[in-house]
């Protein structure tokens, strides 16, 4: 029940295993040190529980009572942020027209209302931010806790990050490879996050940095990003090693076995305030512990190569040696992926896993161009703001035939009007209801939150071979 991934991702240089491990800079690498020290960890601050604001309820636009809960004749968080943004509406109309699923054909409306929302936005949020756990009046206003979390996820929707696998799942997928010796055939199998990729960000980052970081749980098609809050290594039996011989070539092969957790947004109401999490008090079993609705969690085998013996201690709880860890490693469900079903192919390893670094107001359609960062800080401070520039809406009239080659349409028009305005990384916004299309001419409004010189604007639309007057 998540949304589609979007994010600008940072690259880092000098990682090791930088192949596998994407922009996650890996300073630790000694598998002996890692198991020990890091065997279970979690986040010094540990992410929140939160509802993912689906497309199917109008994302943050929908109408809540000062407990969170939906109701028609309560306040939206977009309606919220405008009483701290100057009263405008704009970060609500746009939230309305661009976060539901009303405008889509029937078969992506079905996906629409069955899983997209701001998850992304609200696991960077639940990582980057501390969680509002109390209503705080602001101008007069109350804010509840469903308010202050829904603006607080919408500012996170767009961010920068690093990641590790591929997030884009825009492009057509296929099946799952079923073929147990052609691991790595495609990324359309869904296997590009490595057992080590894994074990080394997990450790280097939820271990060694107390950070959180965010995984997509859903292997395939679909994306529900969450929060992790911990994890925990399971002792290593000595049935779990083996000493395998290639032809001349020796090595050690190691079966580890992994609890992980992460934050909850199924069935989580909007202003529900988290209980807390103790990775400690979690069991060396691999049964999954009893959990609050808040948290969740899997359990995961894979098997990691090395170059020299591998040797733990008699409770399996301390790798006593350990030689360099080669290759990638192998999931126990990749190797027995025959005898799993497609669905339960789906809830395994990670897809990918990401980091938001800092929140980015994006100019690609994704995030809110009305939401203001230093708004939202004011919140969190409990300042009154206002926004530093005024916004500004104008008229764009063009000639019909500059439309020519796509249907005249409202949504055609649209999207020729954002492709030009983007090449300046402009904010702004464009809502169909604001389109007017004649035989003589078509009409775009186009608001910008944070103001624009109409001159330079002429110019842009010049330089790309649409002439414009402005209304």
């Amino acid at each position: 029940m998540k949304n589609l991934f979007a994010v600008i991702l940072l690259t880092l240089s000098g990682a090791s295993f930088a192949q596998d491990t994407g922009q996650f800079e890996i300073t630790k690498t000694n598998f002996k040190d890692l198991y020990n020290t890091y065997r279970f960890a979690a986040p010094k601050a540990v992410p929140w529980a939160g509802n993912f604001f689906p497309y199917a309820d109008r994302g943050t636009a929908v109408k809540l009572d000062p407990a969170g809960d939906k109701k028609s004749g309560g306040r939206s968080p977009m309606e919220s942020y405008a009483l701290i943004s100057g009263g405008s509406t704009e970060a609500e109309d746009w939230e309305k027209e661009t976060h539901g699923c009303d405008g889509y054909d029937a078969a992506t409306k079905k996906a629409c209302k069955a899983w997209w929302g701001h998850c992304n936005g609200w696991a960077a949020a639940g990582i980057k931010e501390k969680e509002p756990r109390a209503s705080r009046m602001i101008r007069g206003h109350e804010f509840s806790v469903a308010d202050q979390k829904g603006i607080l996820s919408e500012l996170w929707l767009s961010s920068y990050s690093i990641n590790a696998g591929i997030t884009d799942k825009d492009v057509k997928t296929g099946p799952w490879v079923h073929e147990h010796d052609k691991p790595t055939e495609s990324y359309n199998s869904f296997w590009d996050v490595s057992p080590r990729s894994f074990f080394l960000i997990f450790t280097n980052y939820v271990g060694a940095l107390k950070t959180g970081i965010v995984i997509d749980r859903f292997t395939g098609d679909e994306v529900w990003n969450q929060p992790i809050v911990g994890y925990r290594l399971l002792p290593i039996r000595q049935g779990d090693i083996d000493e395998v011989r290639d032809g001349n070539r020796k090595y050690w092969s190691v079966k580890v076995r992994i609890k992980i957790y992460w934050a909850n947004d199924v069935d989580i109401r909007h202003g529900h305030i988290s209980k807390g999490f103790d990775i400690a008090k979690m069991k060396d079993s691999e049964d999954l512990d009893s959990l609050s609705a808040d948290y969740d969690g899997r359990y995961l085998a894979f098997r990691l190569n090395f170059d020299s013996k591998v040797t733990v201690s008699s409770d399996g709880k301390k790798v006593l040696t350990a030689g360099k860890m080669v290759g990638d490693g192998i999931w126990e469900h990749q190797e027995n992926s025959r005898d799993l079903s497609y669905d339960d192919l789906n809830h395994t390893h990670p897809d990918f896993i990401w980091l938001p670094t800092q929140s980015f107001q994006d100019v690609n359609g994704y995030g809110n161009p009305h939401i203001n960062p230093a708004v939202v800080q004011k919140m969190i401070d409990g300042k009154e703001s206002a926004p530093a520039k005024e916004p500004v809406q104008l008229r764009l009239s063009f000639a019909p035939r500059y439309f020519e080659g796509a249907a005249t349409t409202p949504e055609s028009a649209k999207k020729i009007v954002q492709s030009v305005i983007r090449r300046d990384g402009i904010k702004h916004s464009i809502y169909l209801k604001d389109i007017e299309i004649s035989r003589n001419k078509v009409v775009v409004v186009v608001r910008f939150p944070l103001g624009v010189d109409s001159g330079s604007l002429v110019k842009l639309f010049n330089a790309a071979g649409m002439p414009l007057k402005l209304e």
